[in-house]
């Protein structure tokens, strides 16, 4: 949830001409926690379902914006070579 609270900071400060952001995002473990798990958490999948949870978004609309976002990638991918 920090990551979208994150991005949607980043884009009202770009709007407002702020500039554009880069962010990070690196995984960590704190010290000492009970839970350790075997493989890292998937954060695009928790964050499709906390926004299909509170209901900001349909399966369809994410499934729409994940192609749209590949085919993005791709494009930009054949520019830069």
């Amino acid at each position: 949830m920090a990551i979208y609270r994150v991005v949607q900071e980043s884009i009202g400060r770009a709007r407002i001409g702020g500039g554009a952001a880069l962010i990070e995002c690196v995984p960590f473990a704190v010290a000492g926690s009970a839970s350790k798990r075997s493989s890292p958490i998937d954060g695009i999948l928790v964050l499709e379902r906390y926004l299909l949870q509170r209901r900001v978004a349909s399966k369809v609309w994410l499934e729409q914006e994940s192609k749209s976002f590949a085919k993005q990638i791709a494009r930009e991918k054949a520019a830069s070579t």
